[in-house]
């Protein structure tokens, strides 16, 4: 009986290795392809082998072991000079926690952050892009929040600020739902081939000159139709888009 739960034990840790290795891999393999650090405001992420991951972050019930529960992207800046991260609980946090994908925008310091105005005021829009090839419009969902006078969004003290976002982002049951698995026909799939794309773009609302070139001028990112024009994640989009969250409908951890 020793024997089988020590086995048991060696297998978790195998598992979980080999999991945190494919988040980091994961990671690795967007900050080559996007080679520099996108200073548009936006960023894209694709998460591979999904099912596996959010499986390892819902953990197993009364094993004992703790669950990862979460990972970052890689850092991006606005063309004002701001830089942030995204957070992803594939199973959830808050409100979101075992029925909702939560993200969450943090702002990280920077050498400009003496010239920056902060705090930062601006809208934070989280995409979950449509793979359906087969539509002539793609049907990303988004939702949108406002940012606020809180912590999250004052010049950072350290190298993080407390975090702010969307507990309650996408169900598990809307993505599942809309996979290539089980999505017929002209509908949007969310998750094709184990692999979801989320992205995010961040504008900041003051007229402030740009510290950087604009995104048509430097890596214009995936889905850009010209160099010298801004990638724009809903163009083509029908825009399934949730209303805008005000202040109090975003989530700070």
């Amino acid at each position: 009986m020793r024997e089988k739960v020590a086995q048991g034990r060696k297998d978790t840790v195998r598992t979980r290795t080999r999991l945190n290795d494919l988040i980091t891999e994961t990671i690795r393999e967007y900050e080559s392809a996007q080679h520099d650090m996108r200073t548009d405001g936006s960023i894209i992420v694709r998460i591979a082998e999904f099912n596996e991951l959010f499986r390892q972050h819902k953990g197993t019930p009364g094993s004992g072991e703790a669950a990862p529960n979460s990972f970052y992207s890689n850092r991006f800046q606005t063309p004002d000079g701001f830089e942030l991260r995204l957070r992803f609980f594939l199973n959830g946090a808050g409100k979101g926690k075992g029925t909702h994908i939560s993200v969450f925008v943090q702002m990280c310091r920077t050498e400009f952050d003496e010239i920056l105005p902060y705090p930062f005021q601006g809208i934070c829009s989280v995409h979950l892009y449509d793979q359906n090839t087969s539509r002539s419009k793609k049907e990303h969902f988004t939702v949108k929040f406002k940012t606020n006078n809180s912590s999250c969004f004052q010049k950072p003290q350290t190298e993080f600020n407390p975090e702010n976002g969307i507990a309650q982002f996408v169900s598990h049951e809307f993505l599942f739902a809309h996979t290539s698995d089980s999505t017929v026909g002209d509908k949007p799939i969310y998750m094709q081939n184990n692999v979801v794309f989320i992205g995010a773009e961040v504008k900041y609302s003051s007229g402030m000159p740009r510290l950087f070139a604009s995104s048509g001028e430097k890596n214009p990112g995936p889905g850009s139709k010209k160099a010298s024009g801004r990638h724009d994640p809903n163009a083509a989009s029908t825009g399934s888009t949730a209303q805008l969250l005000p202040n109090e409908g975003a989530m700070e951890i």
